[in-house]
């Protein structure tokens, strides 16, 4: 399966895949040292959707849960979100038929989030459906709109 470093040579962290592919952990390693990421899939339901799993990602707490405000500041920010977004390419061979929802903790990061898909849409839409949430609804993510949220699915 092509995978998005494979594609346009992003640089990623190794990851490993744990709880039957619905949790993926990985080190940071940059200017504050090393800190573990967490990305996990968990099921929910979505008006109108139906069943999908949101892709919950952050920083590794002592208590193992995750912590999505937290601003590591590590300076590998690319690095981190292209690990993040290759995790999508393994989940949906474990899990093919599904869609992925995804949305930022803060409106700043989902902004984020979407500059980066709009970035790579033309690699991503090869092999994926992508949608943002608009007022409205959902609608197929063309970059141009402020979306809320995302959803992906394997074509």
């Amino acid at each position: 399966m092509k995978r998005l470093n494979d594609a346009m040579f992003l640089d990623q962290y190794e990851y490993f895949a744990k709880n039957n592919f619905l949790t993926y952990q990985f080190t940071s390693k940059g200017k504050n040292g090393a800190i573990e990421k967490i990305v996990q899939y968990s099921k929910l339901t979505i008006p109108g959707v139906g069943t999908v799993y949101n892709l919950g990602f952050g920083d590794l707490t002592s208590d193992g849960r995750i912590n999505d405000v937290v601003n590591s500041n590590n300076g590998d920010m690319e690095k981190v979100l292209s690990t993040v977004a290759n995790t999508i390419y393994d989940f949906i061979a474990h899990y093919p038929n599904q869609f992925i929802f995804a949305h930022g903790s803060t409106p700043i990061r989902t902004k984020l989030y979407q500059r980066k898909i709009s970035q790579m849409l033309q690699i991503i839409s090869t092999e994926f459906e992508v949608y943002g949430l608009e007022k409205a609804g959902w609608v197929e993510f063309t970059g141009t709109e402020e979306y809320k949220a995302f959803l992906i699915k394997k074509k």
